[in-house]
């Protein structure tokens, strides 16, 4: 793997570069996940104050695929729903991945929940439910926040013990090659 070998100094600059990167990294994460999370909690109960259920004329679009590595393939379907409302016409859209797709790709029609007040304001019932819990919500960003946490602690690992790492001659020796240098400062079980 590739490295840098730094002396001491340098080797402190990067790494206290690197906590700063990775903690603004991680803040600024966490407040565009909490931010999503929250837009979508108030759009759902804005919507489910006061709603009306339709069934939505499904079509499935198309799909796009996305090469990843080891020659693994993802693809994303894309649908579009239409429904009418007082004689205005609605219509969205949304994406779901090939393992999710089939119960889209078999169903002909989709619930969809419209505000009474602005029919413009209207999504897939199933999603506003689901964010529409306040509690699965925190849940879910609670297992972001730690998820993210870790991957931050692990970049910043790896930044500073394995892409830029110590020259030889500024390693501290390790415990066990000083106590075996010192008689004196080893435990009496360890003597011989």
């Amino acid at each position: 793997m590739l490295s840098f070998k730094l002396k001491k100094a340098n080797h402190d600059k990067v790494s206290r570069v690197s906590k700063f990167l990775c903690t603004v990294g991680f803040v600024g994460i966490v407040v565009f996940s909490a931010y999503t999370a929250i837009s979508s909690y108030i759009k759902a109960t804005s919507i489910l104050s006061d709603h009306s259920v339709v069934d939505a004329a499904l079509a499935f679009e198309y799909t796009t695929e996305e090469r990843r590595k080891r020659g693994r393939v993802s693809t994303t379907y894309h649908f579009l729903y239409q429904f009418s409302v007082e004689g205005v016409d609605y219509e969205g859209r949304f994406t779901t991945s090939e393992s999710n797709s089939d119960k889209f790709l078999d169903a002909a029609t989709i619930a969809v929940a419209y505000s009474n007040s602005d029919h413009a304001l209207f999504d897939r019932l199933e999603l506003l439910e689901r964010n529409n819990d306040f509690m699965g919500i925190l849940g879910r960003l609670a297992l972001a926040f730690l998820g993210f946490a870790f991957l931050m602690s692990l970049l910043h690992l790896l930044m500073t013990e394995k892409l830029f790492v110590l020259r030889e001659e500024d390693r501290e020796p390790e415990q066990d090659e000083e106590l075996a240098d010192d008689p004196a400062a080893m435990p009496e079980s360890h003597r011989a």
